[in-house]
């Protein structure tokens, strides 16, 4: 099948509106790269632009189909799940431990807000708390 174009077809099949047909084609994609040669079928699929298909369908309305692009990203293409490492989002942390900022750069956390972007002033201290 993946000889004769099916693997290429299918990619292109990606973007439907339906459902069913996505999911379908989803399963049929990963029981192709599951064969022995599938791993060489990876190429393939970024080739059609399928990759990025596959990687748009994380953001796709339907659970069952986000969670079937998903496995498929991290079973065959090395994805991993996202962690959440923002560090303009996360506190600064004072040497003391005990003064935190935020959009601020103290100790890290932030330290990256261009200077076109005026910075917010407030700290948090709890060194009077025991």
């Amino acid at each position: 099948m993946v000889e004769f174009g099916g693997l290429s077809a299918l990619c292109g099949m990606l973007n439907c509106h339906d459902v069913l047909v996505t999911t379908t084609v989803l399963d049929a994609i990963s029981a192709i790269l599951k064969t022995k040669a599938g791993t060489s079928y990876t190429n393939l699929v970024e080739e059609c632009d399928g990759l990025e298909e596959i990687e748009n369908l994380q953001q796709h309305e339907n659970e069952g189909i986000y969670l079937k692009a998903q496995k498929i990203l991290e079973k065959y293409f090395g994805a991993e799940e996202e962690e959440f490492e923002d560090e303009n989002l996360c506190p600064g942390i004072g040497g003391d431990g005990k003064t935190f900022g935020f959009g601020i750069g103290i100790g890290g956390g932030g330290s990256k807000i261009p200077p076109a972007i005026p910075t917010p002033s407030f700290k948090f201290n709890f060194s009077s708390i025991q």
